[in-house]
C-alpha cells in the first residue's frame, strides 16, 4: 500500500472496533435487566472471544479483519456497561465511588500490560507470528474473568427487579458476609426493593419515548444529562485514546525510530498514564476538588496539545536525522516527546473527576 492508504486502513481498523463497542454498549441496555448482570457479562464476552478468533484467523482477508473488529468491539462495549453497572450495585456506599475509580484505573493497567506484552511478543517471534501471537493472548484476561463470572454472586438488585426477594438476600449474604437477618442486610436490601419500587411508580404507564421527551423537557433533567453526555463525549474527542492507540507512530515522528525504542517508550507512557490515574483518584481529587481537578487536566492537555501541534505542523517534511543534526529542532523534539507524557497526566486529572466518589453520589 502506498502510505496514505496504508494510513487510511490502520484508521478504519482502529475505529471499526470502536464502532461496534458503541452498538455493543446500546445493545446490552436492553437485556442486562433481562438475562441478569453476569449473564449479559458472558454473552459480550462471548462476543469479543469471537471477535479475536476471527482476527487471528482471518488469514490476511481485510473484509474478514474488519468484521471480527466490529465484533469484538461490541463485545468490549457490552463489558464496558455491565462491569461498572455489577460493581456498582454490589458495593456497599461507603466504597462505591472508590470501586468505580479503581475499576477505571485498571483499564489503565490493561494498557499497560497489553503494550509490555507485544514487547516481548516482539523480542521473541519472527514478525510474521507477532500479530497471531499477541491477538491470541486477549483470550487469556477473557478466559479470566469468563470463568470468574461463575464464581461471584449475581447482583441483588437483578433478583430484587424479578420480585425474588429471596435470592436477593442470599446472594447479599455471600456479598457481606453477614447472617441473612443481621440489620444491614436487611436495611439495604429494603432500601433497593422501596428505590425500585418508587422507580416503577414514577414510571408507570411511561413509555420509552415518553421517558425521553421528560428528560429533554424538564429543565433540571436536561441540565443532567446535557452536562454528562457533552463532558464525556467531549473526553473522548480530546485525543487521548488516540494518542495511546498511535503512540508508537506518535513517538516515532518525534524522533524516537527503531522498534524496540518506539515500543519501550509507548511501554513507559503506559505506565506513566496508568500511575497518574491511580495518583489522581488516591490523592489529587479529593484534595483538590472536582472541579478544579477538571479544570486543571483540562488545562493541561490544552497546552501539550498545543504545543505538539506547533511542534508537528514546523517540522512536517524533516526527516528524524535532519531534526537531530539541528540543535533547536532536537530540544523541540524532546520537548514534544515530554508533552506527550504531560499530557497523559492531563487527561488522568480531568478524566477521574467522574469517577469521584461524590460525583457518582451525585448521578
Amino acid at each position: 500500500m502506498s502510505a496514505s492508504s496504508l494510513a487510511d486502513t490502520k484508521g478504519w481498523i482502529t475505529a471499526i472496533a470502536t464502532a461496534g463497542a458503541v452498538f455493543g454498549c446500546l445493545a446490552v441496555v436492553s437485556i442486562v435487566d433481562r438475562v441478569g448482570r453476569l449473564n449479559a457479562l458472558r454473552v459480550a464476552s462471548i462476543f469479543y472471544l469471537a471477535g479475536i478468533l476471527g482476527q487471528a484467523f482471518s488469514g490476511g482477508n481485510l473484509g474478514g479483519l474488519y468484521a471480527s473488529r466490529f465484533i469484538g468491539g461490541f463485545g468490549i462495549g457490552g463489558t464496558t456497561v455491565v462491569s461498572p453497572m455489577y460493581l456498582a450495585e454490589i458495593a456497599p456506599q461507603s466504597v462505591r465511588g472508590m470501586l468505580i475509580m479503581m475499576y477505571a484505573a485498571c483499564q489503565q493497567l490493561g494498557v499497560v500490560l497489553g503494550f509490555w506484552v507485544f514487547y516481548g511478543v516482539h523480542l521473541h517471534f519472527s514478525a510474521s507470528k507477532q500479530w497471531w501471537v499477541s491477538t491470541l493472548f486477549q483470550v487469556v484476561p477473557l478466559g479470566v474473568w469468563l470463568a470468574g463470572t461463575f464464581f461471584i454472586p449475581e447482583s441483588p438488585r437483578y433478583y430484587l427487579l424479578r420480585g425474588d426477594y429471596e435470592h436477593a438476600s442470599r446472594d447479599l449474604v455471600r456479598l457481606r458476609r453477614l447472617p441473612k437477618d443481621h440489620g444491614l442486610v436487611r436495611g439495604e436490601l429494603d432500601s433497593a426493593a422501596a428505590q425500585i419500587a418508587q422507580e416503577r411508580s414514577i414510571k408507570q404507564g411511561s413509555g420509552y419515548f415518553t421517558i425521553w421527551r421528560e428528560v429533554f423537557s424538564t429543565q433540571g433533567y436536561r441540565r443532567r444529562f446535557v452536562l454528562l453526555f457533552v463532558c464525556h463525549v467531549l473526553g473522548q474527542w480530546s485525543g487521548a485514546n488516540a494518542i495511546t492507540q498511535y503512540s508508537p507512530t506518535i513517538l516515532g515522528s518525534f524522533g524516537i525510530t527503531g522498534d524496540n525504542a518506539s515500543l519501550i517508550a509507548t511501554g513507559c507512557y503506559a505506565v506513566v498514564k496508568f500511575l497518574s490515574a491511580v495518583a489522581t483518584g488516591a490523592f489529587l481529587v479529593d484534595f483538590v476538588g472536582r472541579r478544579r481537578s477538571l479544570i486543571l487536566g483540562i488545562s493541561i492537555q490544552t497546552v501539550t496539545l498545543a504545543y505538539i501541534a506547533i511542534y508537528l505542523g514546523i517540522t512536517t517534511g524533516r526527516s528524524p536525522a535532519n531534526i537531530e543534526a539541528d540543535g533547536n529542532a532536537l530540544r523541540a523534539s524532546q520537548g514534544a516527546i515530554a508533552a506527550i507524557f504531560i499530557h497523559a497526566c492531563g487527561w488522568s486529572i480531568g478524566s477521574f473527576r467522574f469517577s469521584s466518589p461524590s460525583c457518582r453520589k451525585n448521578r
